[in-house]
This record gives structure tokens, C-alpha cells and sequence, in this order.
């Protein structure tokens, strides 16, 4: 019995080492499908791969007013955005681990060519992209709570 307890914690060691621990961290984030902040809901799709990250809302047409893009990275960070062949304008709400709304970007504007970035001083671990505007006309605000939930 002993020898099954030790061979068991050897295991439970080594997957612990071998699978990263951003799954860990990540896993209970994939089934995000709304974000809210007080009755203002987003129904969200997620980008959480480098390809979905990439991508993001380029080549969109449009963008349903109570729909957005939630980008979800494993660690908070100072990244870059740009606007380089989207199609809409945008606002962008950069969250950190908290929830906690730390910089928006407010009515980012398509771009072809030469586009400029969009970097905020503070790190975060999840950007919001809404049509541009709403952030303003909903009165989400930097301090504000982003309550990240499954639908249903």
C-alpha cells in the first residue's frame, strides 16, 4: 500500500511539472461567454490562441452592439494592439487579474498601411473589444469590475 502512495505522488509530481500551469490558470476562463459590467452585458467570443489573437476582428463587417471580443492572455503584461484591417471602429477595455478595468482606448479607428499601436502604461491580462462608443455611452469607466461568466 505504501509503495502504491509513493509511485501515486511521483506521478501526481511529474504531471504537475509536465503540463504548464497555464492550463491551470487558463482553464476556467474558456467558458467565458459574457462579460458585464453592472447590467451591461457583452455576449463575447474568446480569443485565446496566438492564431485567434492575430486574427481577432479583422475583415469584420460589423459587430452586433451587445457582442464583443475578449482576448484572454496567461499572465498580466504590457502588450501591443493595432487596428491594421479591421473594418469597424472600436473600443478597446484592457482588464487586469483582478477585473479591474486599467486603460480604454476609445473609438479606435480602422487602418490600412502604416498603423499605429496601441500600448497602455499599465499591464493587463484581458482585452474587451465592443463597438466603438460604448464604452462611453454605457459609462464604463477605468476602476470599474468586468464580471467574466459562462452564459445561462
Amino acid at each position: 500500500m505504501r509503495r502504491l502512495l509513493i509511485l501515486l505522488m511521483i506521478v501526481i509530481v511529474f504531471l504537475m511539472i509536465a503540463i504548464p500551469l497555464d492550463l491551470f490558470e487558463l482553464s476556467h476562463y474558456y467558458d467565458v461567454s459574457m462579460v458585464c459590467f453592472g447590467k451591461d452585458c457583452f455576449e463575447v467570443e474568446l480569443a485565446v490562441t496566438p492564431a485567434e489573437k492575430n486574427m481577432g476582428l479583422m475583415e469584420r463587417e460589423s459587430l452586433e452592439l451587445d457582442s464583443g471580443m475578449l482576448f484572454i492572455f496567461d499572465t498580466m503584461g504590457k502588450r501591443s494592439f493595432w487596428m491594421k484591417d479591421v473594418r469597424i471602429g472600436l473600443d478597446m477595455i484592457f482588464i487586469d487579474d483582478n477585473s479591474v478595468v486599467v486603460y480604454i482606448e476609445k473609438d479606435a479607428m480602422p487602418c490600412t498601411g502604416d498603423c499605429p499601436f496601441i500600448t497602455p502604461d499599465r499591464d493587463y491580462m484581458y482585452v474587451l473589444e465592443i463597438n466603438g462608443g460604448l464604452s462611453e455611452e454605457l459609462g464604463i469607466r477605468v476602476g470599474d469590475i468586468a464580471i467574466m461568466r459562462a452564459a445561462g
